[in-house]
């Protein structure tokens, strides 16, 4: 459920999501409002009551619905729903003052089977102390429910407003085995704002944790909300010794991917011979290892475009065991060129027209 704009860009997000997505763009009165303005204009739990109604939708064609805010990346998979019950709900995890203002659970996920459980979140809103957050108490007394462990929606708030110090809830994430974990559990989403100075300390703890374990598809997630675009770095030329490039080949497609999708950044950096998708993502585009120096220890994966994954791939991998290895595409001396040639169809040589076909050995 979202508004104009929103369904808009997603539509034409660099890459486009691999999701079925069902649309119900019925939020466009809200358009250019912030949680401010909804409050001055009396309208915030009108607002907030989407989550209701988008819940009731989905339970039309789903048996059952699990509602989580925009500000939660998923991280690991969602597999402890108790279907005995009817309804599942998260902590908050926060100090007694803040529950008995805010409530004891949290508004941004809910879980439900129960096609009444929306008309009741409603009404119970009407009258909650706060939103559409304390009213879900009033769901749990009349519904039969569950609670998400603590290793689900990691809020912000719990490590700032939690009855321990943030030290100790620091302590509880732990990383290994290509996963992040909190006491122990596999930590299955986070909470947070990402462009909010005020959980600049939590964020930076969470990242470095899924640095630790290079968990590179949620560092990209992350990154592309931080910068609202996919950020490609290029080493800015000329560099003396081994990082210099021509900027042909591979490094001629940024500039395309830049030219072509309003949500590509192309930056040039001057602290790696290397291209990189933000934040740690290499696109090792060289003709052999000859060029993997120490700044690949730092990479979360590493997509060879050159060499053979199952040769030089096995070799860099005695190399770093702990990095990842994938297998990339491969790209023309010229792109700029082909792209222009591609556009024709034909290529006319003194009056002649050609068909062109490229041939490739992978």
């Amino acid at each position: 459920m979202c508004d104009t704009k929103t369904k808009e860009y997603i539509s034409n997000i660099t890459p486009q999501p691999k999701l079925n997505m069902v649309w119900f763009v019925e939020l466009d009165a809200y358009d250019g409002m912030n949680r401010m303005t909804m409050e001055r204009s009396g309208v915030c739990s009108k607002f907030q009551m989407s989550k209701a109604i988008v819940i009731s939708h989905a339970l039309k064609t789903e048996k059952d619905t699990l509602f989580l805010d925009s500000d939660i990346i998923v991280t690991n998979i969602i597999n402890n729903i108790d279907h005995s019950n009817e309804l599942g709900v998260s902590l908050q995890y926060i100090q007694k003052y803040h529950l008995d203002k805010t409530g004891f659970y949290n508004g941004g996920m809910l879980w439900t089977k129960n096609t009444n459980v929306p008309s009741d979140w409603i009404k119970y809103t009407e009258k909650s102390r706060y939103y559409d957050q304390a009213s879900i108490e009033d769901l749990a007394n009349n519904y039969s429910y569950f609670e998400f462990g603590e290793n689900y929606n990691l809020q912000c708030w719990r490590y700032y407003l939690s009855n321990e110090s943030k030290e100790s809830i620091a302590s509880y994430l732990s990383s290994n085995d290509n996963t992040v974990f909190y006491k122990s559990e596999p930590l299955k989403f986070i909470h947070t704002h990402f462009l909010d100075t005020r959980f600049k300390e939590f964020n930076e703890t969470i990242l470095q944790h899924f640095q630790n374990v290079k968990m590179y598809k949620i560092l990209a997630i992350i990154y592309r909300v931080i910068h609202n675009k996919l950020v490609i770095k290029i080493p800015r030329q000329p560099i003396q010794g081994m990082g210099f490039h021509n900027n042909d080949s591979f490094r001629e497609i940024p500039v395309l991917l830049k030219l072509k999708n309003k949500d590509v950044e192309l930056t040039h950096t001057t602290n790696s011979i290397h291209c990189w998708i933000e934040p740690t993502i290499l696109l090792y585009d060289r003709p052999t290892l000859e060029w993997c120096n120490n700044e690949l220890q730092n990479a979360s994966v590493c997509i060879m475009g050159n060499g053979d994954i199952e040769y030089e791939g096995k070799i860099l991998q005695e190399r770093i065991p702990s990095l990842s290895i994938k297998p990339w595409i491969f790209w023309p001396r010229k792109p700029m060129v082909v792209e222009k040639i591609l556009k024709k169809r034909y290529l006319t040589i003194s009056g002649t027209y050609y068909r062109i076909y490229f041939y490739w050995k992978y």
